[in-house]
């Protein structure tokens, strides 16, 4: 995903400005963007699926 391209440019900014670059990322911003997507994801199948069981026929 965005880990790879994040550490590279971290790396490339390093080796460029000569001076120590920390990557800095705010993990509970990440895992609620996550966890919100699951559940996107999951209502999104639950629900349709739920309402064919539903309907008599």
């Amino acid at each position: 995903m965005a880990a790879p391209a994040l550490v590279r440019m971290v790396r490339g900014l390093r080796n460029t400005i000569g001076f120590p670059v920390e990557l800095a990322v705010a993990w509970s911003w990440v895992t609620g963007a996550v966890a919100g997507c699951l559940l996107l994801g999951l209502a999104a199948s639950v629900v349709p699926a739920r309402t064919a069981l539903r309907r008599p026929g």
